[in-house]
């Protein structure tokens, strides 16, 4: 008697290369009470679907006068307990946010927008200003806390700032998508694809 058999199986090994924010917040359960919308009087903070919406599918669009100076739009601090936990990860490299104009203006005049980090271990900010003699963008700010000398914070909180002249024209704008970025980690996975059972035959002779 002669037996035949054979088996054949097939693995297979991926490495991935993600970097899962440790806090975001798109709004999509509308302007949780971790925020700050009453810092500037003449600005109005509501949800918005419409232009402007860079991750899901609503962001906080903010109106505000005209006026001199800059205009604070929205503040999160250390009360919130999932913000502070992800910011004092010892992991967290960034903070960033989008910030949209979809007034459709036109204008010669300067303008920006400042994210700010202040708190006991010192103030810092990014500032990127808008594009003059454009209408409709998005700016995407990123603080680099790689930068910041020292991390070691009891306090803080990150202010999201408009500053320009003239200032009605860039109401009203779209806030979304804040972040605290981790690192780049590479996640190794290692799965099992398939073990199929080809063939086992027997012959008799």
């Amino acid at each position: 008697m002669k037996k035949l058999g054979f088996i054949v199986a097939i693995a297979g090994a991926t490495a991935l290369t993600a970097s899962a924010s440790l806090f975001v917040d798109s709004f999509e359960s509308g302007i949780s009470a971790d925020w700050i919308t009453t810092l500037e009087p003449t600005a109005v903070a509501t949800i918005t679907t419409g232009l402007g919406v860079t991750d899901g599918s609503q962001a906080v669009s903010v109106t505000h006068a005209d006026g001199a100076g800059e205009v604070p739009l929205l503040r999160i601090n250390n009360t919130s307990s999932a913000f502070w936990t992800a910011f004092t990860d010892p992991t967290a490299t960034g903070i960033s946010v989008d910030v949209s104009t979809t007034d459709a203006v036109t204008q010669a005049s300067w303008s920006q927008i400042t994210m700010r980090l202040q708190g006991s271990a010192g103030t810092f900010e990014t500032t990127v200003p808008f594009v003059r003699f454009a209408g409709d963008q998005t700016i995407s700010l990123l603080l680099d806390l790689a930068s910041i000398p020292n991390t070691t914070y009891t306090w803080g909180q990150v202010t999201i700032a408009f500053n320009g002249q003239p200032i009605a024209d860039r109401s009203p704008l779209i806030v979304d998508n804040f972040r605290v970025i981790p690192e780049p980690a590479t996640i190794g996975l290692v799965g099992l694809a398939g073990i199929g059972l080809i063939a086992v035959r027997r012959f008799k002779i």
